[in-house]
């Protein structure tokens, strides 16, 4: 099971927001957001075509997954190895909410 944290900095009223993402599936990301204490009501982009699923955390919790196992990535770097590595899992993570939406519509 691998999930991921980026080191993203974004705000969000009062806090700063990371993304946690999952490049193996939604299920461990929902398990991960669990563990941790974060709603799983609060996935973001679930359903959306072109969009990667993950949630936003705020920096208490992104300690809290990395804690529990997830592994840090750096969005915000020069090292291009690094950040190839952010876009991998990214692209994991759009590719797994298509298959979301795939298997929904053969539900239907």
């Amino acid at each position: 099971m691998t999930v991921y944290v980026d080191d993203y900095e974004g705000q969000f009223r009062r806090m700063i927001m990371c993304h946690m993402m999952s490049d193996e599936s939604i299920e461990e990301l929902i398990a991960m957001a669990r563990k941790i204490g974060v709603n799983p009501k609060w996935i973001q982009h679930l359903g959306i075509p072109g969009k990667a699923v993950h949630f936003d955390i705020c920096k208490s919790y992104r300690a809290k997954a990395i804690k529990a196992g997830a592994v840090e990535l750096c969005i915000m770097t020069e090292d291009e190895k690094r950040n190839m590595e952010w876009q991998r899992v990214y692209r994991a993570a759009r590719e797994l909410n298509q298959q979301y939406i795939e298997s929904q519509a053969m539900t239907v």
